[in-house]
C-alpha cells in the first residue's frame, strides 16, 4: 500500500533490526509495531530518541490496541502518533502524509473503495474462511490485487504455522506467542476472523507455565494448520482463472 502511493520501504522483524537499519540508511519515517520478538516497540523507540541525529525522526505505533494506557505508554516513549490495526489505507496514507513534507506521497487510496460484485462463489461450509468483502475494502477490488495479496498472506501464514509447530516441538511457548501476534493481525486484515481468533488465544498462553501451557498449545496449532489448508483451497478456488501480472 504504501509503495503504491511512492514510498521506499524497508521492514525491520524487530527493534534490534530496525535500530541497525536506521544506522545504515536515512529514513523519512518510522512505522513501530508495539509488540515484537527480542526488542519492543517502547523500547525500540526510547533508543532512537537517544540518538541525537535520530531525536525529531516521525514515530509511528501502529497497533491493535487503541487503550488509553496503550496511547500513555506510548506518548512516554515518545511516539508521535498512532495507527490503528487492522490497518485501513486511507487512514495509513493520511497519517504518515501528516508527518512528512507536503507532496511527499502522491494521492492515496479513497476513504470508500468501491466495491464491485465479485464473481459468485458457492459458499464455504467452513468458519475457516476469507471474508472476501473485508479484502476487498482494504485494497480494493481488482482481481489482480487481491489474489496478490491473498497470495502472500498465505505463505506468510504459512511459514508462521511452520514456526509454531517447530516452537511447540521445542518446547518455546514465547515464540508461539509472539509468532500468533504476527499472524493475527494479517488474518484479521484479509477477513480470516476464524484463524486470528485461534491465533489470539495462543497469544494469550502463560510463558511461565510452558509444560501445561504446551499442552494446550499443541491441539491448537494443529487445529490452525487445518485452518489453513481449509483457507488455501478457498484461495485457490476464489482466484482460479485469474493470471499472474
Amino acid at each position: 500500500m504504501l509503495e503504491e502511493v511512492g514510498a521506499t520501504v524497508s521492514v525491520a522483524n524487530n527493534g534490534i533490526e530496525a535500530l541497525t537499519l536506521l544506522q545504515q540508511a536515512e529514513f523519512d519515517c518510522v512505522l513501530m509495531d508495539l509488540q515484537m520478538p527480542q526488542m519492543d516497540g517502547f523500547e525500540a523507540t526510547r533508543r532512537i530518541r537517544a540518538e541525537p541525529h535520530l531525536s525529531n525522526l516521525p514515530v509511528l505505533a501502529m497497533t491493535a490496541t487503541a487503550t488509553t494506557d496503550s496511547r500513555l505508554r506510548c506518548i512516554d516513549a515518545c511516539m508521535n502518533d498512532f495507527i490503528s490495526k487492522p490497518i485501513q489505507p486511507f487512514q495509513l496514507h493520511q497519517i504518515i502524509a501528516r508527518w512528512l513534507p507536503q507532496g511527499t506521497l502522491r494521492q492515496g487510496p479513497p476513504l470508500a473503495p468501491p466495491i464491485a460484485p465479485l464473481a459468485k462463489r458457492k459458499p464455504s461450509d467452513s468458519s475457516a474462511s476469507i471474508d472476501w468483502s473485508v479484502l476487498a475494502a482494504l485494497i480494493g477490488n481488482d482481481p489482480q490485487r487481491l489474489r496478490k495479496f491473498a497470495i502472500k498472506f498465505l505463505e506468510s501464514a504459512g511459514d508462521g504455522v511452520r514456526e509454531m509447530e517447530a516452537a511447540v516441538a521445542r518446547g518455546k511457548v514465547q515464540a508461539v506467542r509472539d509468532v500468533a501476534h504476527r499472524i493475527k493481525s494479517a488474518a484479521r486484515s484479509v477477513g480470516a476472523t476464524s484463524m486470528a481468533d485461534m491465533c489470539h488465544d495462543l497469544e494469550q498462553l502463560a510463558h511461565e507455565q510452558a509444560s501445561s501451557e504446551l499442552a494446550r498449545a499443541q491441539p491448537m496449532v494443529d487445529e490452525l494448520h487445518d485452518q489453513l489448508q481449509q483457507i488455501a483451497e478457498q484461495i485457490a478456488q476464489h482466484v482460479d482463472g485469474v493470471a499472474d501480472d
